[in-house]
């Protein structure tokens, strides 16, 4: 499976921005969703936006459930980062859809204040250690290789088509990508004991 070492290597040094190119993989963020669902349970709608959607961190903290019509299968980012275009809209996949679920509110923010940091935070404490903005990476590698639109993912990502196709295209193959947006409440909930019980012996 591909690892945050290998996606290094694959990317070389591209970029976005002065970031240097790592991926999640689709076990990484099952991993995730299991630590988070344990730890922190209100901060699954913010992963979802993470993994799911491709948000920024800032964007992420800043979202209000207001802009979120799950009926409709779209999100619209709250606050885009500046120099980005505003108000774009995003897809929501079924997955995302089935993790927003449970937690969905008609308004308020979506998150606590530093979701990002606390997710990556009781990532690592349970010995998972994610690529830097590896959520987002992964998603728009994803989202190219299952839709084969690099114009309409750069949309629904605020980066322009020349970046996607620079950095994004080909990193990963259709059945990673099927896999990481396969990730549900009923899948990760099969390997939730297995994964706990490696975190504690871990910690011991």
């Amino acid at each position: 499976p591909l690892d945050v070492m290998t996606a290094a290597e694959r990317t070389d040094s591209a970029q976005e921005g002065n970031e240097v190119i790592g991926l999640v993989t689709p076990e990484q963020l099952q991993t995730a969703y299991i630590l988070i669902r344990k730890k922190a349970p209100e901060l699954i709608p913010a992963l979802t936006l993470l993994a799911m959607c491709g948000m920024r961190r800032a964007e992420t903290d800043r979202q209000d459930w207001q802009h979120i019509d799950l009926s409709r299968k779209i999100l619209r980012v709250t606050n885009a980062k500046p120099n980005t275009p505003a108000y774009r809209l995003i897809a929501l996949p079924d997955c995302a859809i089935e993790w927003l679920f449970k937690y969905r509110a008609k308004v308020g923010p979506l998150s606590p204040k530093n979701a990002t940091d606390r997710i990556r935070r009781i990532c690592r404490d349970g010995n998972l250690i994610l690529a830097q903005n590896g959520f987002r990476h992964m998603w728009i590698s994803a989202r190219v290789a299952t839709s084969g639109d690099i114009n309409g993912t750069s949309l629904e990502a605020g980066n322009t088509p020349r970046v996607l196709i620079k950095h994004y295209r080909e990193l990963v193959s259709l059945q990673e990508a099927q896999a990481w947006f396969g990730i549900t409440p009923s899948t990760t909930k099969n390997r939730s004991s297995k994964v706990m019980n490696l975190h504690q012996e871990a910690v011991a």
